[in-house]
C-alpha cells in the first residue's frame, strides 16, 4: 500500500525556468521521503524541461492563469489534503534535511502547529554568467512574539512549515497583495498558535543584485522595491490589518 504524503510542498513559479530546476532538485534531495511537490506555474513560460528530471511519482505540475502568487497558493491550498504545508520559492532552495528537521519537531509537539528554521541569506550578482555570491549571513530569530511581526516579517516563507488546518482558522492568502503575502500570513498564524523556532539552517534564501546594487527585478520583492509606490501601498495594507487586530 502506498503511504499517503504527510506534507504538500507548494512551489509557485513565473518565468524563471532556469532557477526552478535548482529549487525542484533541492526538494528531490530531501532526506524525508513522505512528501508531494506541487509546482504552480502562474501563467508563465513552458517549464517542461525544468521538471523533466523530477520524480514524477512525487511531483505534479499545474498550469494556472496568471493571477499572482497569492492566487496560485490559494488554488493549491483549497485542493491539498495533507496534514502539513511547506513552501519554496522558485529561486531559492532547501538543504537536504529541511523537511526531516521541521516535521520531526512538529510531529513530536502537542503545543506547536507551525515552525520555522534558521535561514542562510545570500546576495548574488544577477548579471554574471555564473551566479556570483556577493555576501551571506545567517538569519535566525528565536522566541518569536506577535509584536515582532508588527512592523516587518522575520519569518522567511521558505522556512515555514505548518498544519494545513490553520487555514480554516486564519483564512487564505490575501490576493489583493502583489507582495508581502508571507508577512500577512505569518502574522495571522502567529495570533493563532505559537511558532516554534528551529535553530538549524535548512534554507538558502537568494536575492539577486544588479551591478548598481539594486535588487534585480528577477525577484518579486526586488521588483516592488524598485517600484516604491506599489511596495509602500502593500506594506501599509498589511500594517493596518495588523494594527486593527491589536
Amino acid at each position: 500500500m502506498v503511504e499517503k504524503p504527510l506534507v504538500t510542498v507548494l512551489l509557485p513559479t513565473f518565468n524563471r525556468p532556469e532557477l526552478l530546476v535548482e529549487a525542484i532538485n533541492s526538494v528531490g534531495r530531501q532526506t524525508f521521503a513522505n512528501w508531494q511537490l506541487w509546482v504552480l506555474n502562474d501563467g508563465g513560460c513552458d517549464i517542461t524541461a525544468a521538471v523533466a528530471t523530477a520524480d514524477t511519482a512525487h511531483v505534479a505540475v499545474f498550469e494556472l492563469p496568471h493571477r499572482g502568487k497569492a492566487a496560485a497558493l490559494n488554488w493549491a491550498i483549497r485542493r491539498s489534503e495533507t496534514p502539513y504545508v511547506a513552501y519554496l520559492d522558485d529561486d531559492d532552495r532547501w538543504l537536504p534535511h529541511h523537511l526531516e528537521t521541521m516535521l520531526s519537531v512538529l510531529e513530536a509537539s502537542t503545543q506547536y502547529r507551525a515552525a520555522y528554521s534558521a535561514v542562510r541569506e545570500v546576495r548574488l550578482r544577477a548579471d554574471a554568467e555564473q551566479p556570483k555570491e556577493i555576501t551571506s549571513w545567517i538569519d535566525s530569530v528565536p522566541n518569536l512574539r506577535c509584536t515582532d511581526l508588527l512592523f516587518r516579517n522575520v519569518v522567511n516563507h521558505n522556512a515555514l512549515v505548518h498544519e494545513r488546518s490553520l487555514f480554516a482558522e486564519v483564512g487564505l492568502y490575501d490576493e489583493s497583495l502583489p507582495v508581502l503575502i508571507d508577512w500577512d500570513m505569518v502574522r495571522r498564524i502567529a495570533r493563532r498558535t505559537r511558532l516554534t523556532h528551529v535553530p538549524v539552517v535548512t534554507v538558502e534564501h537568494r536575492l539577486w543584485l544588479e551591478p548598481t546594487g539594486k535588487f534585480s527585478t528577477r525577484h518579486l520583492t526586488g521588483f516592488y522595491h524598485n517600484n516604491r509606490r506599489s511596495y509602500r501601498r502593500a506594506y501599509w495594507h498589511v500594517l493596518l490589518k495588523s494594527l486593527a487586530l491589536l
